[in-house]
């Protein structure tokens, strides 16, 4: 389908540089522009991964350890 937009010069430039570097045309430039903001890719993004977490039974935390609070988690590692 044909339709007119109004760009800024400098973007135009930049595009048309760049559809010739790689080796497309401005179109195409912008179609894949266009699908890549709009997400609308012909390519199917996998599913996401599902992550299983391991949890083990226990006394919950050891004292003195704040999860809130970076300096005092590295203090309880040693480092």
């Amino acid at each position: 389908m044909r339709t007119t937009v109004r760009l800024n010069d400098n973007i135009l430039r930049t595009a048309k540089k760049a559809a010739v570097e790689r080796h497309t045309t401005l179109t195409a430039l912008i179609d894949a522009g266009l699908r890549y903001v709009l997400n609308l890719s012909t390519k199917k993004s996998p599913a996401p991964k599902t992550i299983k977490l391991k949890t083990v039974r226990g006394s919950g935390l050891k004292n003195g350890v704040n999860l809130d609070h970076n300096a005092s988690l590295l203090t309880q590692m040693g480092q």
